[in-house]
């Protein structure tokens, strides 16, 4: 391996190792984690081309060459870098889409739909507003956000879809700012083989590690909620999953995270105010 093709291969694992937008944290880890091991084995082929050079050439060593290595080893070994378009993952994405989440047309239709909707079905005393972050990182950025996201075909035609929607909140005084978030996984649905409590506080996302949890119903319609515990995650989580498979998981925080706003002193929502959105059937989406 001479110079320019030890460049050329460098620059190139660099350019497919751009990562892209943020999109779902579990499948994210997951899809990354593939795409990892694929790259290690990539890599391990243009060290050992590294490795002959600075052999032959004693202690003189290609300009820039650690500084690419570096950060393609950032970016390979990175829990947050996921697969960038179709042709690292095994499933086609639908709709003519370069990755999982829509962008436009019904789907992402739905995502800002669902945003309305939460924002719509707050109790009394709580507003839906829209702030715009003054944490360092985000300064400037709305707080408000929606998203739809592709996760798999279903076996004889259909798939499923997962939409998320977050907002800030505020009390009557408007000058503390809490978070209401909800996620919808439609029908077929397996990011938990059910809501029993031992299942959902396995989980370390979206609930914090360590929470408590306790089951209960609203009429007959079962909820576990996901209550306290530390690092990161959400405060209190209600989950309610419907017979299709519909997965719908409510969750809020006193404070709007990375936001530099204050908090409220309470949690926004009382449990039965929580539990009660989660079993809404206008979340029941498709």
């Amino acid at each position: 391996m001479n110079e320019h093709e030890l460049r050329s291969a460098l620059r190139d694992a660099l350019v497919a190792s751009s990562p892209p937008p943020p999109m779902d944290p579990h499948a994210a880890i997951a899809r990354g984690r593939r795409v990892q091991r694929r790259r290690r084995a990539a890599w391990t082929g243009v060290a050992a081309g590294v490795a002959v050079m600075a052999v032959a050439a004693g202690t003189a060593v290609v300009p820039g060459l650690n500084r690419g290595v570096d950060a393609a080893a950032a970016l390979t070994t990175s829990p947050s870098s996921p697969a960038s378009s179709a042709s690292s993952t095994e499933t086609p994405w639908p709709n003519g889409q370069t990755d999982r989440t829509s962008a436009n047309g019904p789907r992402a239709e739905t995502g800002l739909k669902l945003l309305e909707l939460l924002s719509t079905s707050l109790p009394a005393g709580l507003k839906a507003v829209d702030r715009t972050s003054e944490g360092r990182g985000n300064a400037g950025q709305s707080m408000r956000y929606h998203q739809a996201q592709f996760v798999d075909y279903l076996p004889g035609g259909g798939q499923t879809w997962e939409y998320l929607a977050r907002t800030p909140v505020t009390d009557a005084g408007g000058d503390v700012v809490a978070r209401v978030e909800v996620q919808v996984e439609t029908k077929g649905s397996t990011r938990l083989p059910s809501i029993a409590c031992e299942v959902v506080t396995a989980v370390p996302y979206p609930a914090r590690e360590g929470a408590g949890c306790a089951e209960v119903k609203v009429g007959d319609k079962p909820v576990t909620v996901v209550t306290g515990g530390t690092g990161y995650g959400f405060e209190q989580v209600a989950f309610h999953r419907y017979d299709d498979g519909t997965l719908v998981m409510v969750e809020q925080d006193r404070e709007y995270a990375d936001s530099g706003l204050p908090g409220m002193t309470d949690r926004p929502l009382t449990q039965d105010q929580l539990v009660a959105l989660a079993v809404d059937p206008q979340f029941h989406l498709d």
